[in-house]
């Protein structure tokens, strides 16, 4: 789906029936429909996607392939597996974003999958004690 940033547009692209999806695949589809959207005039800055592994993977090809002769962080650090050259003008980025809506399902899934249904919550000051949130309470108001 195509979603304007500036106004309500927002239209299906393309649809495509799979059994079992690929990051392969999806990344190939992903590379046409955007130099596609481009071709005809629109801009593509941001792939918005729930948490899944096959979207993630799908994107990891697009990262540029030349390794930096410093490297740039430790093999602890995060990666910058966000911003990515844009597969139309590698001047231009191409973001990748999870919806945050699936970021917070996640988080409940989670937490309802745990033995004592319990969120625990760090200490953010050093005189603090951990605090926890209980699912049954949040059902029970």
């Amino acid at each position: 789906m195509v979603h304007s940033l500036m106004n309500k547009f927002k239209e299906v692209v393309h649809i495509v029936p799979v059994n079992k999806p690929n990051a392969e695949f999806l990344h190939k589809l992903l590379r046409e429909v955007i130099c596609g959207l481009e071709k005809i005039g629109f801009k593509v800055i941001c792939i918005v996607t729930d948490n899944n592994a096959i979207n993630r993977k799908a994107m990891l090809p697009f990262k540029p392939t030349v390794v930096p002769a410093i490297p740039t962080s430790s093999p602890k650090s995060p990666t910058n597996d966000f911003v990515f050259p844009h597969p139309c003008d590698a001047q231009r980025p191409l973001f990748f974003v999870v919806d945050p809506v699936h970021i917070l399902k996640c988080v409940r899934n989670n937490w309802l999958r745990t033995n004592d249904q319990c969120f625990w919550f760090p200490a953010f000051k050093p005189d603090e004690t951990r605090q926890r949130q209980i699912y049954t309470h949040i059902q029970s108001n």
